[in-house]
């Protein structure tokens, strides 16, 4: 069922992110809003814009491992000048190295992180992230902090996009405001 949001003060807001483990880990931490697949380091963003409504917040996943790939920074830093041109309020998620380190990172070590999920190895957590019918209940029964999400320096995209940056925190302040 699609909720209409008929209250004016409740912006639209539009996820992106490079795959389905983005996407769970959203619903899971109970974020609202849309979430398109969308990798920003390879793709003009030009067109997946013109289906959003204007003045809407977008809050992308960026895969900080991404980075290093010739002609990357160029296309992400074109993605997010064309948003904030668009007048689009943009936050940027920013994971070291990705997702998976990301959750990895916010437990005690991998270990636990392999225990939680049932699984050997890093490859094995994506899939198990993306599988599991309520990651929520799982992650809250451990020693996962949310709010430790998104908060760790990376030099390259923060001199890119320091401005933009948010954490999982910051995401629910703005929420009930």
């Amino acid at each position: 069922m699609r909720l209409c949001m008929t209250n004016k003060s409740l912006k639209v807001i539009y996820y992106l992110g490079e795959g389905e483990t983005e996407n769970q880990l959203k619903r899971s931490l109970n974020l609202r809003g849309n979430f398109q697949v969308f990798n920003i380091w390879e793709k003009d963003i030009s067109r997946l814009i013109r289906s959003f409504e204007r003045s809407s917040e977008i809050i992308i996943f960026v895969d900080a491992d991404q980075c290093n790939v010739n002609g990357c920074i160029d296309r992400f830093t074109s993605n997010i000048n064309c948003l904030i041109s668009q007048k689009f309020i943009v936050r940027v998620l920013v994971q070291v190295n990705n997702l998976e380190d990301e959750i990895i990172n916010e437990f005690v070590n991998s270990k636990t992180a392999f225990k939680v999920f049932n699984v050997r190895n890093k490859s094995e957590l994506k899939r198990a992230i993306t599988k599991v019918t309520n990651l929520e209940r799982l992650l809250s029964g451990s020693s996962f902090d949310a709010n430790r999400l998104w908060i760790k320096d990376h030099s390259v995209l923060d001199r890119i996009c320091s401005s933009y940056r948010a954490n999982h925190s910051q995401l629910i302040k703005n929420r009930f405001k």
